[in-house]
């Protein structure tokens, strides 16, 4: 990176105090200088938090704003680029500004810069044992001291979070100062990919064994049971579940067309109690219209218009009367009609009913004086159950014999490219070097 990329911008924007600042950068020698406290550790820390990273301490003292927006222009292999960040939000542009990734999440931003930066080294997480992608983390460490922690104490690393993965700093340093070759670099993260799923393969066992305790944990030795024909025994209970599919299949859709039924028969009742209720209120307004002599003036109680009675008013009456009486024959007969279909779905599900019970009668009973066909059935599933689960756990042990095998083979790869005597001597030449 450090031969490839040039920083050419930096624009900071702080929403708090309402100031901006903007440094263009030389490209042909980059030394940033001057007194203390003029900002050069400001201008330095800015660059890797625009880059997405996180310095120990950015933020110490409240020297610098967290609610900074910044903006970097890189030139990396001929080619301009815009990297952008406000709190957690990461982006970054082409000079076209084209959006080539926005995100909130490191792993997701380390990932893809990583592959943009061809840094592919990856490590594991203490926590879950899963593999991440460094990406900027580990190309930027080495290149990053941060006098603010003092110069002779313990470097504990430049940015957060490098002490949730497994032998960070010695990895990147390794990397970095070219100690492991590249190709020894990524046989070792394979053999880390291959650990994992080892440890997952492991873990598979784990829960195949506790299922098969918590399954056939009250079995009991039944290899004395009484002979069987397998093969008419499968065949029966095949035909016997085949029924009771059937069976409950017909007993819930029974269920559901007596619920139907009785949601019906509610609609009907309520329509034929206001049908009712309308035909009383009509009979009365009928009786009070007889009364009344024809041809007399009558205030309609509702808009308040004034209406001659005439005997055409008591027809139309009588005729809607007569409506309405055909209307809760109607709805009675409906009524009528649901209770029998009703009566008749629940007759139906009492048979349904009857034949499941026959059948959980017939598991419990005798096939020989001290075995039921439960026991059988409980026998045959239990001993099919135990042949299903060793065949799984035997596959398993093949997969992980074989991840061994690859593991080892791909240390002898590395023994011979990168072996023990010719690491230590270049660690003792850089060691002499400084």
């Amino acid at each position: 990176m450090r031969s490839q990329v040039i920083f050419e911008e930096i624009q900071l924007l702080s929403i708090k105090e309402r100031k901006a600042i903007k440094v263009n950068l030389n490209y042909n020698k980059l030394v940033i200088y001057g007194k203390n406290d003029t900002g050069k550790s400001t201008i330095i820390k800015s660059i890797f938090w625009i880059l997405g990273l996180n310095p120990s301490s950015l933020f110490s003292d409240d020297k610098l704003d967290k609610n900074l927006i910044g903006i970097l222009k890189i030139k990396y292999l001929d080619n301009y680029y815009f990297f952008y960040r406000n709190k957690d939000s990461r982006k970054l542009f082409t000079f076209e500004k084209q959006l080539l990734i926005e995100t909130e999440r490191n792993s997701e931003w380390q990932e893809y810069l990583a592959n943009f930066f061809n840094y592919p080294l990856s490590l594991i997480q203490f926590n879950n044992l899963e593999e991440y992608y460094i990406g900027l983390q580990g190309l930027l460490t080495p290149y990053y001291i941060d006098q603010d922690t003092s110069w002779n104490a313990k470097w504990i690393g430049p940015f957060e979070n490098l002490n949730r993965y497994i032998d960070f700093y010695q990895q990147v340093i390794e990397h970095f100062t070219g100690i492991i070759s590249n190709e020894t670099i990524i046989l070792k993260q394979k053999q880390k990919k291959l650990i994992t799923s080892k440890k997952e393969n492991e873990l598979k066992i784990k829960i195949y064994n506790q299922s098969r305790n918590e399954l056939l944990g009250n079995y009991h030795d039944t290899d004395h049971l009484p002979e069987i024909n397998e093969d008419l025994f499968i065949k029966n209970i095949e035909e016997s579940s085949d029924i009771l599919k059937k069976s409950k299949k017909l007993q819930d859709e029974l269920k559901n067309e007596i619920n139907n039924i009785i949601s019906d028969r509610y609609k009907v009742r309520n329509l034929l109690k206001s049908a009712v209720n309308l035909h009383n209120e009509s009979i009365a307004d009928l009786t009070v219209l007889n009364e009344i002599p024809n041809d007399s003036t009558i205030e309609c109680p509702t808009c308040g218009t004034h209406h001659k009675k005439t005997i055409k008013a008591n027809i139309a009456l009588e005729f809607d009367i007569q409506g309405i009486e055909e209307n809760i024959f109607f709805l009675n007969q409906q009524l009528e009609e649901l209770k029998k279909q009703e009566k008749s779905a629940i007759n139906k599900l009492n048979l349904i009913n009857n034949e499941i019970e026959k059948f959980d009668i017939q598991l419990d009973s005798n096939v020989s004086e001290e075995y039921t066909f439960n026991d059988i059935l409980y026998s045959y599933s239990s001993k099919n159950i135990r042949t299903n689960i060793d065949l799984n756990i035997n596959n398993i042990y093949d997969d992980i014999n074989k991840i061994n095998a690859t593991i080892l083979d791909y240390q002898n790869r590395i023994e011979i490219i990168d072996s023990t005597d010719s690491v230590k001597e270049r660690k003792r030449k850089i060691k002499k070097a400084y």
